[in-house]
């Protein structure tokens, strides 16, 4: 999900339909943020009550709106989370653009786009793979035209929203990317049991694995006639994640090709600084929200291993993670890295957790993903 936000006196208006690349390209003060506002992001009840909050959407800003309204007003000290969810909920609930994964409709005319989608996905083996689950979970996708997010991930509502005034080859790898997310949840959920910079690290393994799984869905469309997704995503900041993948192809020809490319785009993905900053944030500002809840921080009884976060890396029948020779995946190259100020917070976020003497039952925040 990518977000592009005009000041003010640069705002103009969006054409009805738009490439990537006409949607991202830099001008002026346009800011370029792929932001996934997870569930923690808009968080809604983000401790037991169910609320429909996206895994995945870009950032709020203020000039940016929906449903009429301005995002800034959903921002913490403004309208609360859980109104966001609750409005964004009952339109999606009533929409008749949406679609259970799995099935077909080329009658109605607000369906045929999304089974045109889902057969456009599913000409990739890995996307073939992502639709099946996502029908086994009785996941809908929707097409959302009052949102400002590219793309987005219910995880309590069961729910994709895609917005529709994008190309098709973008629509088809941000769906991509949404679909990876499914099954993440609810194992690799976040969970209060444990450690604040555990939680960094398990926000980064979830996106990194669907920002890998999408880069990988869009080569092998390529592979199959349809180059439209891999030139959107050689269009957007994620470039470089493309990028590795392809080099490893080249350099490794063969049967394990496609598993070793996609390790390549996974690892790529950490050598961002700015994205992992990003959702670094987030986690911050989601643990803020559990610190200020009616149980607040708990001290750390689990903490995460490598073997616990290679199981992430399952696709269809292979695991792109499970490389013995490869680092482990809490080195510090996936682990470490934290910036100043996002480092100064989860320290002090761990501090308060360890002094804590609350207890709770353990489980995933299944209203909560990436």
């Amino acid at each position: 999900m990518w977000a592009e936000f005009p000041a003010r006196s640069e705002r103009r208006p969006s054409p009805p339909r738009t490439t990537l690349q006409g949607r991202l390209r830099p001008r002026g003060r346009w800011s370029l943020v792929w932001l996934l506002i997870p569930v923690l992001m808009l968080g809604g009840d983000l401790f037991g009550t169910p609320a429909a909050v996206p895994d995945h959407a870009e950032s709020i800003t203020s000039g940016a709106s929906h449903e009429g309204r301005r995002l800034a007003q959903f921002r913490p000290g403004g309208m609360t989370l859980g109104r966001v969810a609750a409005a964004t909920n009952g339109r999606l609930a009533a929409s008749n653009e949406c679609l259970v994964v799995g099935q077909v409709d080329y009658v109605a005319p607000e369906r045929a786009g999304l089974s045109r989608l889902f057969e456009t996905l599913g000409r990739s083996p890995t996307g073939a793979a992502l639709l099946r689950e996502a029908a086994a979970r009785g996941a809908r996708v929707c097409i959302d035209r009052a949102t400002d997010l590219l793309a987005y991930y219910f995880a309590n509502m069961n729910v994709v929203g895609v917005r529709w005034d994008l190309s098709e080859g973008g629509r088809v790898i941000f769906l991509a990317h949404e679909l990876a997310h499914i099954p993440q949840h609810p194992r690799y959920s976040d969970n209060r049991y444990f450690p604040p910079v555990d939680l960094v690290l398990l926000r980064r393994m979830r996106e990194a694995v669907a920002e890998a799984t999408a880069t990988r869905i869009a080569w092998e469309l390529r592979q199959a006639g349809f180059g439209a997704a891999w030139r959107e995503k050689l269009a957007t900041p994620y470039a470089d994640v493309a990028r590795a993948f392809a080099r490893a192809v080249e350099k490794r020809p063969g049967a394990q090709a496609m598993a070793v490319a996609t390790r390549a785009a996974f690892d790529q993905w950490f050598a961002a600084q700015w994205r992992r900053n990003v959702y670094d944030r987030m986690t911050v500002a989601h643990l803020q929200r559990i610190a200020a809840d009616a149980i607040g921080l708990v001290p750390a009884q689990r903490q995460i291993t490598d073997g616990f976060l290679t199981r992430i890396g399952r696709l269809g029948g292979e695991n792109f993670l499970a490389n013995s020779s490869a680092r482990q995946l809490t080195d510090a190259y996936y682990a470490g890295q934290l910036s100043a100020q996002n480092a100064r917070q989860i320290r002090r976020l761990g501090q308060q957790s360890g002094a804590s003497r609350r207890s709770v039952a353990e489980g995933p925040f299944t209203d909560v993903a990436s």
